[in-house]
């Protein structure tokens, strides 16, 4: 039986810390030229959406193992330790060319932001977002 995973998907500071940590290996993986079968199984675009939800799977799946992480859809089920949730969808795009990735922008809404915003504005330091370049 392979050791079980040591981070749960919680949204907690540990949580927290486990995810970045564990975006640091994935993209380390993902750089590395020995690692170019794994970059493609995972970036999209696709061509068609089936091609799309495996390279999702495929990301999700490399995330969890570089992180630690338990998948939702692991056979085996360990005691405090939350999987990641078979709903949860994973797009990792190239840098360049930029098509595809501009189809899809993530804004997380913090708690509500003071009535000024400082000049000048950061958009990081309010709303975290995977939209190139913030």
């Amino acid at each position: 039986m392979p050791p079980p995973p040591k981070n749960s998907w919680d949204i907690n500071p540990d949580g927290r810390l486990a995810r970045r940590n564990a975006t640091k290996e994935f993209l380390t993986f993902l750089h590395d030229p020995n690692n170019v079968a794994q970059r493609r199984a995972c970036t999209l675009p696709k061509p068609t959406p089936a091609e799309e939800e495996a390279a999702s799977l495929a990301a999700k799946t490399l995330f969890a193992d570089k992180g630690g992480f338990l998948l939702q859809a692991d056979p085996v089920n360990y005691p405090n330790i939350k999987p990641i949730p078979a709903k949860t969808k994973f797009r990792v795009y190239e840098f360049d060319p930029e098509a595809g990735r501009d189809e899809v922008v993530n804004l997380i809404l913090p708690p509500p932001p003071p009535t000024t915003f400082p000049d000048p504005f950061d958009a990081l330091d309010w709303y975290p977002c995977t939209y190139w370049p913030y």
